[in-house]
């Protein structure tokens, strides 16, 4: 099997450069959680965009689940508190600059933010108590609604190294719970448009879980992939939402997956960008471009559909399925716009920090 590529070209030995599949498996993530949300905004006439979009999620539930894992992976690193309260923090940072931004444009602009209650514009509802509405407030999510993550995230860094002292027994409890009538409703992969905090934390921790595992384990799960098995889950799911199509009484029985599917629904999808970075020559230049502003596409993509596109645009097909890949066009122009004159605005707007000799994984 092909040695993972990493920035130090590590053959065979423990990683412990940048990883560049995982790296791929975030700005994969990225570009379709900007397409996921397309239906929101563009409406071409003719054309069902929302069974369009909702194709990465019926294959591989919630893309926020994949960063979560990640995120679960990387945060529970070193177990350190100071560690965990700086990600806290510069993500609270980001969170609140990409959602009060979108708060101001939207009074400018006279967007309706009636499903939110005034208190609630940045979403806090849903952890003081999990999906608690407001009176008048029908939704769970923050006015830039894909900051939901974002806001989960600030928790789970705290949580950190809770969550990395006792991984193991955090994880199973979460896994086997799962498997419970109950508890497989409560930690299902997707719950309308956000994820429970419960199912958030089950995805860090699944992060964390892998994290604990023996370094070799470790390497040897991030080394492979298996064309075969991918190809067998994308026909198995492939009937199953093409069966959903037809019979839509039983679309979310064919669809919906539990925690422990969405588990091996994310490892898939790393498989996935694990082969493009073996077998595609531009997969690494371009992951190694792109992977800084993956958090600027996260955060910035609903501003830019929301105010920054003419309504004549919205009714085309062709610039709805183009728009993912101007938000990440947009971005890289913003990022290099503020690393070459205003390098300081980089940790609090797009959540990336410079290091001069690094070679750990962001």
């Amino acid at each position: 099997m092909p040695a993972i590529l990493t920035t130090s070209h590590l053959n065979g030995s423990p990683l412990t450069g940048r990883i560049i599949a995982l790296d791929l498996t975030k700005v994969l993530a990225a570009y379709f959680v900007a397409f996921e949300h397309l239906h929101f905004h563009f409406h071409p006439a003719g054309v069902r965009l929302s069974a369009i979009c909702a194709l990465p999620v019926s294959f591989f539930e919630s893309m926020s689940g994949v960063f979560f894992v990640i995120a679960g992976y990387f945060a529970t690193r070193d177990g350190q508190w100071k560690k965990a309260w700086t990600n806290a923090f510069w993500c609270a940072v980001v969170f609140l600059v990409w959602n009060s931004l979108f708060v101001v444009c939207s009074g400018i602009r006279a967007q309706d933010l009636s499903l939110h209650h005034f208190i609630d514009l940045y979403g806090v509802g849903a952890w003081i108590l999990p999906r608690w509405q407001l009176e008048g407030c029908h939704t769970v999510n923050p006015a830039n609604y894909p900051l939901w993550f974002m806001r989960d995230l600030i928790f789970l860094f705290l949580l950190a190294p809770i969550v990395k002292r006792y991984a193991k027994p955090i994880f199973l409890l979460l896994f086997i719970s799962s498997l419970t009538p109950y508890f497989r409703t409560v930690l299902a992969g997707g719950t309308g448009t956000v994820l429970s905090p419960f199912t958030s934390v089950a995805f860090f921790a699944a992060g964390a879980f892998l994290r604990s595992l023996p370094q070799e384990t470790q390497d040897g799960i991030l080394r492979f992939y298996s064309p075969k098995l991918i190809i067998l889950y994308l026909l198995i799911f492939g009937i199953n939402i093409a069966l959903g199509s037809q019979y839509p009484d039983i679309r979310g029985v064919l669809t919906q997956k539990s925690f422990a599917t969405s588990l091996f629904a994310i490892w898939i999808f790393y498989q996935i960008a694990r082969w493009m970075e073996v077998r595609i020559p531009l997969a690494t230049p371009a992951t190694k471009r792109l992977v800084p502003v993956i958090f600027l596409v996260f955060a910035g993509h609903a501003v830019i559909y929301t105010f920054c596109l003419p309504d004549l645009l919205l009714n085309s097909l062709a610039m709805a399925l183009a728009a993912p890949f101007l938000v990440f066009a947009l971005m890289l122009l913003l990022f290099a716009a503020m690393k070459k004159w205003c390098p300081y605005l980089l940790r609090p707007v797009a959540y990336y920090k410079i290091r001069s000799k690094s070679t750990h994984q962001a």
